[in-house]
């Protein structure tokens, strides 16, 4: 009874020891970041699950779009192939045939005959085939290497039919998603160039040679493209700027076939002036 009507003191009222609340407060705030912490980590796993499916996928499809394209460049290829003459036998050569002169012309004369075929001029009929089966790789797999390497396949082909449009349309279409920092880039803006100046667009040739001339990933290609660079500026009457560049090509390049070449041009362009 004594203990049931004892009075409380302020020992008996003060509330948590601090050291307890300190300790509960640090385990409420490691359980939150706790929490956090496990979300954080669940998200980078689905991110890097995401990114490793993605890297798989693009990889995928990249390694089908060059089956494709591997598949259209020999239809190309045995279509090149069968326009090439057959060495000549050494053995059908006539052995009482002693001068070098009749010798070379029957030799000519029998390359000639061992063509299997002759291109007709009509790009349908010459390349149909391997031209439509290219172009099917482009459309089909924009962005890929392969789209890229078969319109560099193509652009010789359409330079040679005067069909500059249609090769700036494919090579246009396979540059998109091309990085810069990739080696395939630099070949792919120079024979953009080169359709730009077969269609009479000096001034867009000459910016997309520069893409290639400004690269420090395309040195190799540098010469080449400062080359062009001039030429397209000479023929738009920009002969100042020509020649500067020719002289810089001469200068850096001297030992490449553009530098010997550059050479040429500025003797030639002197020999104008005087």
């Amino acid at each position: 009874m004594d203990k049931q009507n004892k009075k409380l003191d302020k020992n008996d009222l003060k509330g948590p020891d601090m050291f307890v609340s300190s300790v509960d407060r640090a385990w409420t705030k490691i359980e939150r970041h706790r929490r956090i912490g496990a979300s954080l980590v669940v998200a980078l796993f689905a991110i890097g699950v995401a990114y490793t499916f993605f890297n798989a996928y693009k990889s995928k499809k990249e390694t089908t779009a060059q089956v494709e394209y591997y598949l259209a460049k020999k239809v190309l290829l045995d279509t090149e192939k069968a326009y090439q003459p057959k060495p000549v036998d050494p053995k059908t050569t006539d052995p009482k045939t002693t001068d070098s002169k009749t010798l070379e012309t029957k030799n000519t004369e029998k390359v000639a005959e061992q063509t299997e075929k002759k291109k007709t001029g009509n790009l349908d009929q010459d390349f149909g085939p391997a031209v439509t089966q290219l172009e099917s790789v482009i459309k089909r797999n924009v962005g890929s290497k392969a789209a890229v390497l078969a319109a560099l396949d193509l652009s010789p082909i359409f330079f040679e039919y005067k069909q500059g449009e249609r090769a700036f349309n494919n090579l246009h279409e396979a540059s998109k998603s091309v990085s810069k920092s990739d080696l395939l880039y630099g070949f792919l803006y120079m024979q953009l160039g080169n359709a730009q100046q077969a269609n009479g667009k000096c001034e867009d040739a000459i910016k997309s040679w520069k893409l290639v001339s400004d690269s420090k990933n395309h040195t190799f290609l540098h010469s080449e493209a400062l080359l062009n660079e001039g030429l397209c500026l000479e023929s738009l009457g920009q002969r100042d700027k020509a020649s500067e560049i020719y002289r810089r090509v001469s200068q850096d390049f001297g030992d490449t076939d553009a530098g010997k070449s550059a050479k040429n041009y500025l003797r030639l362009m002197s020999n104008d002036k005087s």
